[in-house]
């Protein structure tokens, strides 16, 4: 179906050279926050998730595409996936929180639009 775009085709595109230049423009490095988000999120998610979700979060680890892993982990664009990074970020506390750098942070406001107030 023309104009339909699956969900393969939706991760392999999930980061481009827009969301490069829109980091530059505000003075960051995307690589140095992606690198940062696969560097320091497993560790996050595995204070927040129950156990049984470790192959999920080694697959996060050990990706030369994070995002995408985190993406398929959460079945990310979806209703649920909204569910799963609202519920990752409520009521968490600030120990678990200090987990994660700004570099991580700007990940999660820019590429799924969860902005905390650290």
């Amino acid at each position: 179906m023309p104009g339909v775009t699956t969900r393969e085709q939706y991760n392999n595109n999930f980061i481009t050279q827009k969301d490069y230049d829109e980091f530059k423009k505000n003075d960051d490095d995307l690589e140095r926050c992606i690198a940062a988000f696969k560097r320091e999120v497993p560790a996050f998610l595995r204070v927040r998730w129950q156990e049984k979700y470790e192959e999920e979060i080694k697959k996060i680890e050990t990706s030369d595409t994070p995002l995408q892993a985190f993406n398929d982990c959460i079945n990310f664009p979806s209703w649920g996936a909204d569910a799963i990074l609202d519920d990752l970020f409520t009521a968490t506390s600030d120990e678990d929180l200090n987990l994660i750098s700004f570099d991580s942070y700007a990940i999660f406001g820019y590429f799924y639009g969860i902005h905390l107030h650290v």
